[in-house]
């Protein structure tokens, strides 16, 4: 059955095109935000002084929102589907909050949820003391290019065909495109293959670390992906990829290719993947971060590279690229995000084989007894070493 009340986590770009195409499509919208007096002031208080969003670019309108609040009860009370739009270091804090309030009839979507990112919200979840059955769906990329440009505004410059979606437990994604149809979800068959999915530390962290130098001396003034991927940034970028597809291979999963997500998904050219970039309309004008302790690195690092580390050490599969852009990611932010990322540790999954988690992602029984095992409690305390102002959501999301 199609849902009716959706609410919106996190009021940051994505959270705003999500909430705002949704009131358009006709849905009572809801959206949340933590209680941080900047976010606050930036972003809920114009909507909510306003009654809702402006809506420009490739959808049109203004697109009224029913509540705006820093209550998570409040906001999610009577809700049909809740999504998720905060940055990932934030999935364990949103997990232990909504816990109180979320029913077993809701249904939680992570929107950009990057690698394992369910795992990671049922670590929070089971922190904050819930105990029951719940389906959580995890999308591998964001639907929409967005940006929040003026208070109360959001700018959608592009939208993404058939965007994949995966669910825990598994096989019962296809729910999610019956409560949403608008977004044309694309089920998939369990959240390692949604994982494996997961192009945000190619287009991202690659570019970033190697334009270290360029984003500090000219942050913001040249265009991101045009400017900021030559040929040779590209090769890396495809090296980066080989290896993302080997881990895959090792679990017995055939993932898409970079060069195939880019012209299927984004609707870039054909060609070599350095071509396919530059041609891309959807990223054409995309400028750099301002700085380097922006999610493109930090985030993706944190929930991209080192999860992909962390299967890949489980598959046993080399992967030189991988680790040395964790290490420089690191050096450059001055953060050891081999101790705080989403490793197997972190996750709980350090004593898994490929078999094993391979297992937990698909068997109902396995991943009940997973949620039993006893939660270390050490990802909860020294993920608060990297929790950023989420006011970086307001950077264009698009990749």
């Amino acid at each position: 059955m199609k849902a009716r009340t959706v609410t919106v986590i996190g009021a940051g770009s994505s959270g705003q095109a999500i909430a705002g195409f949704l009131a358009l499509s006709g849905y009572q919208v809801n959206l949340w935000n933590r209680d941080d007096d900047e976010e606050v002031n930036r972003w809920l208080k114009p909507i909510s002084d306003r009654g809702g969003l402006e809506v420009q670019g490739v959808i049109e309108g203004f697109a009224p929102i029913q509540e705006v609040t820093t209550d998570i009860g409040a906001a999610i009370s009577g809700a049909d589907v809740i999504l998720v739009n905060t940055t990932t270091d934030a999935y364990q804090s949103v997990g232990s909050q909504l816990a109180p309030h979320i029913s077993s009839s809701q249904r939680l979507i992570l929107m950009a949820s990057g690698t394992l990112g369910t795992i990671d919200m049922w670590q929070g979840l089971i922190t904050g003391g819930f105990t029951g059955d719940l389906l959580i769906g995890e999308t591998s990329t964001t639907v929409f290019g967005s940006r929040a440009t003026d208070p109360a505004t959001v700018r959608i410059g592009g939208r993404k065909d058939g965007v994949e979606i995966a669910s825990l437990p598994s096989g019962r994604a296809d729910v999610f495109d019956v409560l949403l149809p608008e977004f044309s979800f694309v089920a998939v068959d369990d959240v390692l293959r949604s994982a494996f999915n997961n192009m945000g530390p190619a287009l991202h962290v690659v570019p970033m670390v190697l334009n270290a130098g360029r984003v500090e001396a000219q942050g913001g003034k040249f265009l991101y992906y045009v400017d900021g991927i030559t040929p040779s940034i590209a090769a890396v970028i495809q090296q980066f990829d080989k290896e993302r597809l080997a881990v895959a291979r090792a679990f017995g999963y055939e993932s898409t290719t970079l060069s195939d997500y880019l012209t299927q998904t984004v609707s870039a050219p054909e060609g070599s993947l350095y071509e396919s970039i530059q041609g891309c309309a959807m990223y054409a004008k995309s400028s750099s971060p301002e700085h380097l302790n922006h999610r493109f690195l930090w985030e993706d690092t944190f929930a991209g590279v080192v999860p992909l580390l962390s299967l890949a050490e489980i598959a046993t599969v080399p992967v030189p690229i991988s680790n040395a852009l964790i290490t420089m990611s690191s050096a450059l932010l001055g953060r050891d995000f081999r101790d705080l990322g989403r490793t197997a540790r972190n996750l709980n999954l350090d004593d898994l084989t490929v078999k094993t988690m391979k297992d937990l992602v698909q068997n109902d029984e396995a991943f009940s007894t997973w949620k039993q095992r006893p939660r270390p409690g050490l990802f909860m305390h020294n993920i608060q070493a990297i929790v950023t102002s989420e006011t970086e959501a307001a950077h264009e999301n698009t990749h």
